[in-house]
């Protein structure tokens, strides 16, 4: 008979093979485990991962799509759902000042993300294969409605040009075989034409081919098996953390949450290894007013906090209560949920049950685990997966969205999360990455790198951007050197390399390291933006109206680069073309308040006071806190047209401005004898 121990120990060599096994291995076509595991395929079909993502096909049916509208208040964008030509639609439009629709845009869809137990959202694929994130989602709650994807419940909303990253795609699908080296972080956008549709099995029981070769070869039952992860034969925390690599997520605010580990991968993690050997977590500093957060991706940041999960001594884990392979009828999750409350607390709970303070088969985690509104996603109820006590009086719930963009973003001390301890270069780069802890974290990391020379690039990449964003030019440039001394064909330390050489007045080097960035990453059209900003310092508009164009050929959905375009044409004299292309930028993007400021002063100097006016407020309704330029501009126009008091009060919000430059242009304004009371 086995002893214990060993058994501890064949398990532990179990799981270190299966994960050496899969290492190595290839994914497999998802569709081949149904062959054999039909039953388990057509169960976890119906679960939410099995349906977290999908093609839009002409014989797809999208039945929230059937009429009906949605209007936006702060951004007073209206949006309507059609079909046309057999194909999904959302209209966006405003109303212009002539009571007519203005800034229509018909964006297709052409994927849906999300199961739909909680909300949908949709995607479109742009012509240089990015794919970008509608900003209305349809939530099931209270039998169906449209509202703000989450993040997007503001005025300036990022419209239809969100893009969506590798690191969205991690959590939201299976892998896609997208390139690896440079173009592989967790910011990069650009995906392969063919992607996977839905989350499969390999996310939780690692790369399948090797499996598959072995079964299709008739090896004998233990080598079939010892070719896959099973994790019900990996330990308890091995096993959570299959379910971390996407449940896990410490906030959504900029700290940032998590880094992933210099030498990886997006999709690199593989279940059964370490998971802190993929990535590290990060989170605010304790006693900052953050620790009680309940935020939308809550459930692993959220059970560890709980009395029952600390005193488990780590045999508690997700499978407790959810099965993975099957989607549980309400009555079927509540039984099994209730079964693991009792296999700690089943006399506790007969005794309350006979003195009357429960009754027998009451839902635990309706009382336990309650359903919430997260603050960053506040049109749906999510499980709170703290197990806690009913709480006296019930929590209130966000009044607003809490994000960067409607809150005051955190400033302090990034605290280390997972694991407990780590290269303390990791922390380092945390502190300054968001720019949350700048001061402290820069001169913790730029003593961390003057030593000998890492081998990893990317913290010098990170000390580089960071001080460019800081205006730290000089200190910046040997950073991107150091970076690309290690990674000398990354494309993305010579883009970093091209701005600080702009941000430092040499245009010259700023152009040959832009163009040698687009030579090595000819599929990043953002790189064009950097090379015809730089031909702009040098004079060379044509050359800049020519690169713009180009970038606006390649996705004629791209705003920024119409903008761009726009503002280059007025600077070599062609007037009627740059406002064609500043109009056509801000219908496709009208939440961006630069554009509208672009165009105002276009029409300023086209004679058009009345038309630039509007422009201007719009500006300013979208960014007022932000936008002093915007106030400083319109309470001069206000002025000029003779009306004094309210540009007066324009003039007094622009004196408020940071910017020394603004705050005197301002200041003279309101001394004018025509302002002075």
């Amino acid at each position: 008979m086995q002893s214990a121990a060993s058994a501890v120990r064949c398990r532990a060599c179990c799981a270190i093979f299966y994960f050496l096994a899969c290492a190595v291995a290839a994914h497999a076509d998802s569709t081949v485990c149904a062959e054999c595991h039909w039953q388990i395929a057509e169960n976890y079909a119906r679960t939410g991962m099995g349906r977290s993502f999908r093609s839009v096909r002409a014989d797809t049916r999208l039945p929230e799509f059937d009429g009906g509208a949605y209007d936006h208040e702060g951004s007073r964008e209206h949006f309507t759902r059609l079909r046309r030509d057999g194909r999904y639609y959302v209209r966006r439009y405003q109303t212009g000042v002539d009571g007519k629709p203005a800034n229509v845009r018909d964006e297709p869809v052409d994927y849906v993300i999300g199961s739909g137990n909680d909300w949908i959202s949709y995607l479109h694929r742009t012509l240089d294969n990015k794919l970008i994130e509608f900003p209305v989602s349809w939530y099931p709650e209270n039998g169906g409605h449209w509202g703000m994807s989450p993040g997007y419940d503001r005025p300036n909303h990022a419209g239809f040009s969100r893009q969506v990253s590798y690191r969205c795609m991690f959590c939201h699908n299976a892998y896609p075989a997208t390139p690896t080296g440079p173009g592989d972080y967790d910011d990069a956008t650009v995906f392969p034409s063919e992607l996977p549709e839905g989350i499969d099995c390999q996310r939780c029981h690692g790369p399948g081919a090797n499996h598959v070769a072995a079964a299709e070869q008739g090896g004998s039952s233990s080598v079939v098996r010892a070719a896959i992860v099973n994790p019900a034969r990996l330990t308890p925390q091995r096993q959570l953390e299959i379910c971390m690599q996407c449940h896990l997520e410490t906030t959504r605010a900029q700290l940032p949450g998590y880094l992933k580990r210099f030498n990886r991968g997006v999709f690199s993690y593989r279940p059964g290894e370490p998971l802190a050997d993929y990535i590290v977590y990060f989170d605010h500093a304790a006693g900052t007013g953050h620790d009680d957060k309940f935020e939308l991706i809550s459930a692993a940041y959220r059970l560890p906090k709980s009395a029952c999960f600390t005193e488990s001594g780590g045999r508690m884990t997700c499978n407790g209560c959810h099965d993975p392979h099957g989607a549980l009828s309400r009555e079927a999750a509540q039984r099994k949920t209730n079964a693991a409350c009792n296999g700690c607390h089943q006399a506790k709970m007969a005794g309350l049950v006979r003195a009357g303070r429960h009754t027998a088969g009451e839902d635990c985690a309706s009382c336990h685990m309650p359903k919430r509104r997260p603050t960053t996603a506040i049109h749906i109820t999510v499980t709170d997966h703290l197990i806690q006590r009913p709480a006296a009086t019930p929590i209130s719930p966000p009044a607003v969205e809490e994000h960067d963009g409607n809150t005051a973003p955190y400033a302090g001390e990034v605290a280390l999360y997972y694991p407990k301890e780590v290269d303390p270069v990791y922390s380092a780069v945390a502190q300054v990455k968001d720019l949350t802890n700048i001061q402290s974290g820069l001169a913790r990391l730029e003593k961390l790198l003057a030593g000998p020379r890492l081998k990893d690039a990317e913290p010098y990449f990170v000390l580089g951007e960071a001080l460019l964003r800081t205006g730290q030019t000089a200190k910046a440039v040997p950073m991107y050197q150091e970076a690309m001394k290690i990674e000398p064909a990354n494309w993305r330390f010579l883009n970093g390399m091209g701005q600080a050489w702009q941000a430092a007045g040499k245009p010259d080097r700023a152009v040959d390291a832009f163009e040698r960035a687009i030579a090595l990453a000819p599929a990043e059209t953002n790189l064009l933006y950097g090379l015809g900003e730089a031909y702009e310092s040098q004079g060379r508009i044509r050359e800049a109206v020519r690169t713009f164009r180009d970038a606006s050929q390649r996705d004629p959905e791209d705003a920024s680069a119409l903008n761009n375009l726009g503002i280059d044409l007025n600077r070599a004299g062609d007037a009627r073309g740059a406002e064609e292309a500043l109009r056509e930028a801000i219908r496709l993007q009208p939440e961006t308040m630069m554009f509208h400021v672009n165009l105002a002063g276009l029409l300023m100097r086209e004679g058009k006071p009345r038309e630039a006016q509007h422009e201007l407020e719009d500006a300013i309704r979208y960014g007022p806190s932000t936008l002093a330029e915007a106030d400083l501009t319109l309470g001069a126009l206000l002025v000029a047209a003779g009306q004094p008091e309210e540009g007066k009060a324009h003039l007094k919000r622009a004196i408020e401005s940071p910017d020394p430059r603004i705050r005197a242009a301002a200041m003279r304004l309101l001394a004018k004898p025509e302002i002075r009371p």
